[in-house]
């Protein structure tokens, strides 16, 4: 199904494939056609039919969701008659992250992944942000990352008994090969 505007140009598509430069970029990356008739695909254009965003079933059979500058999601305030307006982390891998306050006990802590987190992330590429709570150190240092979780000490000997905020990040596991730069579209 494809919806014409008052201008006389594309706006809306609804289809089994995805628009023509999506193909041509699964094809050239992948050297595989896409001819799947029962895989759908909807896409958004401009005033001018230029596609500007969409969802498709790739040739992987795996859902995506593009726009050409960024993609938000509008949250009712619980304030007043307004809406939250947030957009999604933007960056040069697919990821996964998780974060929490831990608590110091004599310089020292391990932080343990919950499962939702390691059945998702590759620990391989592991990247850990610490935040003292505690005005009164000499820093927190990472001395040990497994695929569990990691190791947190007190700088230079410290045996102090604070909490601390931490963050971290990993690709998500099977999305290592995320291709960055690509063709442009047509």
């Amino acid at each position: 199904m494809v919806h014409i505007g008052s201008n006389g140009s594309l706006n809306v598509r609804i289809g089994h494939n995805p628009p023509l430069f999506v193909l041509e970029k699964d094809r050239s990356k992948n050297n595989e056609s896409y001819d799947s008739l029962d895989s759908g695909a909807i896409d958004v254009a401009d005033a001018h039919g230029n596609y500007k965003a969409g969802i498709y079933v790739n040739y992987q059979g795996n859902g995506v969701v593009y726009a050409n500058q960024y993609i938000t999601n509008a949250i009712p305030s619980t304030k007043n008659k307004t809406q939250i307006s947030y957009a999604s982390i933007q960056g040069p891998e697919i990821a996964a992250y998780d974060r929490g306050t831990a608590q110091l006990f004599n310089g020292e802590a391990f932080i343990d992944f919950k499962n939702h987190f390691q059945s998702i992330a590759n620990t391989t590429s592991m990247t850990v942000s610490l935040t003292p709570l505690d005005w009164n150190t000499y820093g927190l240092a990472v001395i040990e990352k497994t695929s569990d979780g990691f190791r947190v000490k007190e700088l230079k000997g410290g045996t102090g008994n604070f909490s601390f905020d931490w963050g971290v990040k990993c690709v998500r596991a099977g999305k290592e090969k995320f291709q960055v730069v690509r063709q442009a579209s047509q």
